[in-house]
């Protein structure tokens, strides 16, 4: 918060409530309470010094020094500071909106490929017996591993067996999360 907003919320804190409005009647305009909720011309009005008729204005030193606080560039201020939080919070509601649709959109096609990983998983067990750690069709000693007699590849993971087994772990979570899930 400014100290222009601390100064001018600690003066009208010490302001007569509002809200006020502008009277006028029998030639003098004042300020007073809304609806006359105390007098009429209570926050300031025009008066004469007794003694010598010069004019002035009647009115408790808080609600002159808020009167004065609230002049128009300090209104004129707050009202910039005002649009400056009213445009970020239009920003920032739109980037959420953004952020929302994105992970909608990343909610729908995780759906579609765990829709496609359990159809694949699915597939293959009436073909495929046990699970080993090897993939479909795969036979590796060392589970997911290739054998030494595959040349260059021996020793090394199977990339095929590390995507099943992947597909396989992930069908399985999400069935156990939509499991928890219903009631």
């Amino acid at each position: 918060m400014t100290i222009l907003v601390q100064q001018l919320r600690e003066r009208a804190s010490r302001a007569t409530p509002g809200p006020w409005e502008l009277q006028a009647s029998n030639s003098w305009r004042r300020i007073g309470t809304a609806g006359g909720r105390f007098a009429d011309g209570d926050v300031l009005a025009p008066t004469t010094h007794r003694g010598d008729n010069h004019p002035d204005l009647a009115a408790r030193q808080e609600d002159l020094d808020f009167i004065v606080a609230a002049d128009p560039a300090t209104v004129l201020a707050l009202l910039d500071e005002l649009d400056t939080a009213i445009a970020n919070h239009e920003n920032a509601v739109a980037h959420m909106q953004s952020v929302c649709a994105e992970r909608d959109q990343l909610k729908a096609e995780n759906a579609e490929l765990i829709g496609l990983m359990r159809g694949v998983v699915g597939e293959f067990p009436h073909r495929h017996k046990g699970s080993d750690g090897n993939g479909p069709g795969h036979g590796h000693r060392v589970p997911g591993v290739w054998d030494s007699d595959n040349g260059e590849l021996a020793g090394k993971p199977c990339a095929w067996c590390s995507i099943w087994n992947a597909a396989k772990g992930i069908v399985e979570r999400h069935e156990q999360a939509m499991t928890k899930e219903q009631p």
